[in-house]
């Protein structure tokens, strides 16, 4: 779905008629108490799984992770992004605040704001908006955005609306994932939108202060640290230990959390790390999780 440049519009239009058009267009999911059933079975299968581990010491000393699918990049301390297991590096000489990988495509937010994306192109996914951003998050297909002001755009792929965000919520964080989107509001709400055949895109009251939104399940941490998911459970990626996270995120049918000691614990279809290694931050992908050990080296494992 093209995008609509919502400020030319309203210097075309009468403040009216752009309030009505956008009131009709806007899609505003009401959230949910989590006492309310999503369409989601509480039974999962679960197995116990070894994890194969790998320590990219050759990558140097990262900031950052992200991983995702046939696709991971690590950022480096300059602002340099590295990517491995997957597509190649973006244009020479770029550097990036901020890094985030899709399947086959990634996208980096510059240092003034702008985005840069580049790989497979096959739905516009590497056609990133012009403008400054604050936040952008790459899904399976699409891929997300916040502006300063907290007002989300997505591009890409847009089967079942999972790249039309609504235009009358404001957001502090957003997540594009493999069938659906969602956002955090200014109140702690969950706000999710596009596939909805799993439940993962029931929104939720909350609060809540983090979230992670995977192929087809959403997960979230509540104020106490504790995590909450919804959407497929296949195996078991929507059913989180009692556990007390600082970090969430989300992949294809696994999830993982840092606790506040930097442990990793995953749950699902996914191993966690074979060693007692800990983390500074972590990123699950469709098969392959890494995290940043306190060294600044990047481990990856999968099963």
């Amino acid at each position: 779905m093209p995008l609509i440049n919502v400020f030319a519009f309203k210097r075309l239009f009468p403040a009216t008629l752009v309030a009505a058009f956008l009131t009709a267009c806007s899609f505003s999911p009401v959230p949910l108490p989590e006492s309310m059933p999503s369409r989601v079975p509480s039974s999962a299968i679960k197995s116990e799984l070894i994890a194969h581990t790998e320590v990219l010491e050759t990558l140097g000393i990262l900031t950052q992770v992200s991983v995702g699918s046939a696709q991971a990049c690590g950022l480096l301390r300059d602002g340099a992004l590295r990517c491995f297991h997957g597509h190649s590096n973006p244009e020479s000489g770029a550097t990036f605040a901020h890094a985030t990988s899709g399947r086959e495509f990634a996208c980096g937010l510059r240092d003034d704001g702008t985005i840069l994306c580049w790989g497979n192109n096959l739905h516009g996914n590497v056609d990133a908006p012009e403008g400054r951003f604050a936040k952008v998050d790459a899904g399976k297909r699409h891929a997300c955005a916040l502006d300063a002001d907290g007002i989300a755009v997505c591009w890409g792929w847009n089967k079942d609306a999972r790249a039309t965000p609504p235009w009358t919520t404001t957001f502090i964080d957003i997540q594009a994932g493999g069938t659906h989107s969602c956002g955090l509001t200014q109140e702690r709400a969950l706000i999710c939108w596009g596939g909805q055949w799993h439940g993962q895109a029931v929104s939720r009251v909350g609060p809540y202060k983090r979230l992670a939104v995977g192929e087809d399940h959403t997960c979230a941490l509540r104020m106490d640290g504790t995590a909450f998911c919804q959407g497929n459970n296949e195996f078991g990626a929507s059913d989180p230990p009692q556990t007390s996270f600082t970090q969430i995120s989300a992949g294809a049918s696994h999830t993982c959390g840092l606790t506040s000691t930097g442990e990793a614990e995953c749950w699902g279809g996914g191993a966690s790390p074979s060693t007692s290694t800990k983390f500074t931050s972590i990123s699950v992908g469709m098969e392959e999780t890494c995290a940043i050990r306190m060294d600044g080296y990047a481990e990856c494992w999968r099963n």
